[in-house]
């Protein structure tokens, strides 16, 4: 979730709602102080890609209305397309507000958008919307 130290916070793994496992959103975990305030979400997603079933696998953290970090931990993403989505995310993502118009504004400015067909696309947009609307709907 960004730089913050793991001494002074917990997480509490959560029950996944459908909406977020529909979308092969696979984690959930609400995020609080060692004083028991909420301080965010962090979700784990392993998603289809352009290499096939369950391919793709990231780490997002959200707090504060803001995404605080994310983190790819693993792909099979050709270097083409699916790779530019993946970069223009994990180099942009952080810092940004929790809101679906951020990704795409991100996508777009790396030029990561799309006319036909894309796995990668398919499989991680769809997972972050989701994780999205489930963050603004627990704050």
């Amino acid at each position: 979730m960004g730089n913050i130290n793991p001494n002074d916070f917990y997480g509490v793994t959560e029950t996944l709602p459908n909406t977020l496992s529909t979308v092969n959103v696979v984690i959930v975990h609400a995020v609080y102080r060692t004083n028991g305030t909420l301080y965010g979400y962090a979700y784990e997603a392993l998603v289809d890609g352009n290499a096939g079933s369950k391919s793709i696998r990231f780490r997002v953290g959200i707090a504060n209305n803001t995404f605080a970090g994310f983190v790819m931990v693993s792909h099979q993403e050709h270097s083409g397309f699916g790779v530019k989505i993946i970069n223009a995310l994990r180099n942009n993502l952080a810092g940004k507000t929790a809101n679906k118009d951020a990704i795409a504004e991100i996508l777009v400015a790396a030029l990561a958008t799309r006319s036909g067909i894309s796995e990668t696309y398919d499989g991680m947009i769809p997972a972050l919307q989701a994780i999205v609307t489930h963050y603004l709907s627990k704050i």
